[in-house]
């Protein structure tokens, strides 16, 4: 091929020519004289053979995607086909359509209908919240003893983290008693089975699990993984598929389970994770390097305002507070009396180091249990020695 021939072609192709310019760091203009010269030393590097060859890949390429792209159009015809008609009011008619208000199902904290982000610290006992949950909703207990359940329901739980063993522990320890209720899906290394983005898949999970009222996926981030999903920018495909699995169910109430950001107190990952739910929930740890540390639970979103307060531990059951600093106060008298009833009589420095208080932390608390008789103490000196009162072999917590 002559180089006017070649000039003719790289016109019709101007794919390759950014290819060429930016192979060979050129600026080639092939309607100047010096573009030609340009091309001639193109040319004599290359090959005109090797030119060409890439131009009819490109037109390959080209070719593939337009092919795809026409299938995509296809493809969304036919889903468009399928869906009902978009619902479609005047204000005039939504404003005088009778409508029932919104009722919680979870007084102050789950609406009817609504979806809900729950997320936790890591090792802060969001399973145990969970399970708590359960046996509020199936059983009408009021949910971690403060906020009533309005309307009972049926559950299925998704778990996609706990072995089966502690799973059947953990839940037989809430002490359920409408288990018929409760249903479980225990998919914890099974992930990939529960690819709702599969619109067959997410059929034929739709029919397994119809009939609940409540879907609880705990946790999300094994599922992201398993479907290969960008924690980061993915999660709104995902819980569009959530959403589309409830309607497919007939299911009225989602609850998601996450975890929080690398020291941070928000879900991990795409901002769409606290965009879509109606209330977003909570769980923190007063210190993360605490394994006894203070848990606190709060909630906001559409009619939802539950301020922070404390959770009391009785087994696997919780109880909320919201006095958080009286909940510190307890905890820690708690574990010094624990230690004293370990240990004996001992002063101020060595309980502390005994329990891991902080120094700022002592003085208040130590008064405030001697005060209330939980623990005596002994002035020597500048010395204070505790110990628990006479005949109290065990604590009184």
């Amino acid at each position: 091929m002559n180089l006017e021939n070649m000039q003719s072609k790289l016109r019709k192709s101007p794919e390759t020519v950014s290819f060429l310019n930016e192979r060979y760091g050129v600026d080639l203009n092939l309607y100047t004289r010096s573009g030609l010269e340009t091309l001639q030393g193109v040319l004599a590097s290359m090959g005109e053979a090797n030119i060409k060859h890439h131009s009819s890949e490109v037109q390959d390429e080209l070719h593939k995607i337009r092919v795809r792209e026409d299938a995509k159009r296809a493809f969304f015809a036919e889903r468009a086909e399928e869906l009902e008609d978009l619902p479609d009011l005047g204000l005039t008619e939504l404003l005088s359509t009778d409508i029932s208000p919104e009722q919680f199902v979870v007084q102050d904290l789950l609406l009817d209908g609504g979806n809900v982000m729950f997320t936790a610290a890591r090792k802060s006992g969001k399973s145990t919240v969970v399970g708590n949950l359960i046996r509020s909703l199936v059983d009408g207990d009021a949910f971690l003893d403060s906020f009533d359940v309005v309307k009972r329901r049926t559950v299925t739980l998704v778990d996609l983290e706990l072995s089966p063993g502690t799973l059947q522990r953990w839940l037989r320890e809430q002490g359920i008693r409408n288990t018929d209720a409760v249903r479980i899906l225990p998919l914890r290394g099974k992930a990939r089975a529960f690819n709702i983005m599969d619109d067959a898949t997410r059929a034929r999970i739709a029919n397994q699990i119809a009939g609940t009222d409540v879907l609880i996926l705990d946790p999300l981030r094994p599922l992201a993984d398993a479907l290969g999903l960008n924690e980061h920018t993915e999660m709104g495909r995902l819980l569009e598929a959530f959403d589309a699995l409830k309607t497919e169910a007939g299911i009225s109430e989602g609850v998601i389970v996450h975890h929080h950001g690398h020291n941070s107190d928000r879900a991990r990952g795409d901002s769409r994770l606290e965009d879509w739910p109606d209330a977003i929930w909570r769980l923190n740890r007063d210190n993360l390097d605490d394994p006894k540390a203070l848990r606190m639970f709060s909630a906001f979103g559409r009619d939802v305002e539950v301020e922070q307060g404390a959770l009391r531990l009785d087994g696997r059951r919780l109880t909320f507070t919201g006095d958080v600093p009286a909940a510190k106060g307890d905890m820690w008298t708690e574990r010094i009396v624990a230690f004293l009833a370990e240990n004996g009589e001992s002063n101020t420095a060595t309980i502390r180091e005994g329990i891991g208080m902080a120094a700022n932390l002592g003085a208040p608390i130590f008064k405030a249990a001697v005060e209330s008789g939980v623990i005596v103490v002994r002035n020597e000196g500048p010395a204070k020695f505790y110990s628990l009162p006479t005949g109290d072999a065990d604590t009184p917590f």
